[in-house]
C-alpha cells in the first residue's frame, strides 16, 4: 500500500505576529498532522485547533509554555519532541568562557516576546554566577533593534555575546554575523545555521537529529496512533560546533580539550557555503543546514524508513509538492 503526502510549508520569516494566521489558514485547509518548529508556533496551532495532531519538533519547555501536560502524558492533539532550549544554556556559557578563558563580561541578546525567552536568562544568570562572569542583558524584538544593540555591547566593554534561541534571530542570522565580525565579538549560538552564517560557536541539540524523529511521529499519526498516547521525547544528540575560520579572523585558539569534546565538529568554509569539511581531528564531517534542509531531513526519515520500521521497504509513503519546501 502506497500513501501520498502532500506537504503545504509556511514560514513567518521571524515576523511572530503572522503564526496565528499561518496557523488558521492552515486548519482550513484540513490538514492531516501539522509540525511546528518553533514555540511561539506551535502556541499558534494550539489556539487554532483542538482536534488535528500537532508535532512540535525540538521544542523549548513544552510543559512550561503550556504546550502539554506532562512530557509522559501530553495530553490534548499535541506531542513531539523537547528541545531542552533553557537547559543547554549554561553549558553554552561554559564553552564560550572555555574558549575565551579571560572574558569577564558577555552580552546576551534575546527576545522578550518569546514565551521561553525569560526561563533561559535566568538559567543564563545561573551559569554565569558559577562561572564568575558578568552577562550584559540588551533586548531585540525586531532587527531594527540589532544596531542599538551592538553599540551598547561596545559601550559595556562585552568580551563576547550569547544569542539566546529564537526564530526571529534565526532568520537575520547573516546581519547578526556581520554585526559581530564588525565588532569583533566571538558568538555562541544553539544552531549549525549560524555558525554557517560566519558565527563562532555552538551547541545544541543535534537539529537533523530532530527532525528525523519527528517524521517517526508523523508516521504514527498517520496510522491512527493519538498524540495524547505518544510520550514527548527529549533529545540524546547534541552537537558543538566550531567556526574555524572565524576563529582565525578573531586571531582565537581553540584549545585542544574542546577539540576532543565528544560530539565536536568544526566549519571552514565562507559564510554561505554549503560543503563539509573533515577535520583532522575528529572523524566526522559537517553538511550545510538551512530551514529547507531540515524539512527534507523529515522528508527523507518518512521516505526511505517509515521510521523505526526498518522492515518495511520500500517506504509507504510518497512526498509531493517538495518544491514548496525550499523557501
Amino acid at each position: 500500500m502506497c500513501f501520498r503526502v502532500l506537504v503545504e510549508y509556511r514560514a513567518a520569516a521571524g515576523h511572530y505576529e503572522r503564526f496565528p494566521d499561518l496557523a488558521a489558514e492552515l486548519v482550513r485547509l484540513k490538514v492531516d498532522v501539522l509540525m511546528m518548529g518553533s514555540t511561539p508556533a506551535a502556541l499558534a496551532a494550539k489556539h487554532a485547533t483542538t482536534t488535528i495532531p500537532i508535532v512540535m519538533v525540538a521544542m523549548s519547555d513544552p510543559v512550561g509554555s503550556g504546550l502539554v501536560a506532562s512530557l509522559a502524558r501530553p495530553g490534548g492533539n499535541i506531542t513531539g519532541s523537547s528541545g531542552l532550549q533553557p537547559e543547554v544554556v549554561g553549558k553554552q556559557l561554559e564553552f564560550l568562557k572555555a574558549v575565551l578563558p579571560t572574558v569577564s563580561r558577555v552580552a546576551v541578546l534575546w527576545n522578550p516576546a518569546n514565551p521561553v525567552a525569560a526561563l533561559m536568562v535566568r538559567e543564563a544568570d545561573v551559569a554565569a554566577q558559577a562561572l564568575g562572569v558578568q552577562l550584559h542583558l540588551l533586548e531585540a524584538r525586531g532587527p531594527d533593534a540589532f544596531d542599538s544593540a551592538f553599540a551598547a555591547m561596545t559601550s559595556a566593554h562585552a568580551g563576547a555575546l550569547l544569542i539566546l534561541a529564537d526564530p526571529m534571530f534565526l532568520q537575520h542570522r547573516r546581519r547578526l554575523a556581520e554585526l559581530a565580525a564588525t565588532s569583533r565579538l566571538p558568538t555562541m549560538h544553539n544552531v549549525r545555521a549560524f555558525v554557517e552564517a560566519g558565527g563562532l560557536l555552538c551547541y545544541g541539540v543535534s537539529q537533523p537529529d530532530q527532525w528525523r524523529r519527528a517524521a517517526t511521529y508523523v508516521d504514527k499519526i498517520l496510522k491512527g496512533a493519538k498524540p495524547a498516547d505518544l510520550p514527548v521525547e527529549q533529545p540524546t544528540k547534541f552537537e558543538l560546533i566550531i567556526n574555524l575560520k572565524t576563529a582565525e579572523a578573531l586571531g582565537l585558539t581553540i584549545p585542544p580539550t574542546l577539540r576532543c569534546t565528544k560530539n565536536a565538529r568544526y566549519w571552514d568554509k565562507a559564510p554561505g557555503g554549503c560543503a563539509g569539511r573533515q577535520d583532522p581531528h575528529r572523524n566526522s564531517v559537517h553538511k550545510s543546514t538551512s530551514s529547507w534542509w531540515l524539512a527534507r531531513t523529515f522528508l527523507d526519515g518518512m521516505r526511505t524508513e517509515s521510521p523505526r520500521s526498518r522492515n518495511l521497504a520500500p517506504s509507504p509513503y510518497v512526498i509531493e509538492n517538495i518544491g514548496n519546501l525550499v523557501h
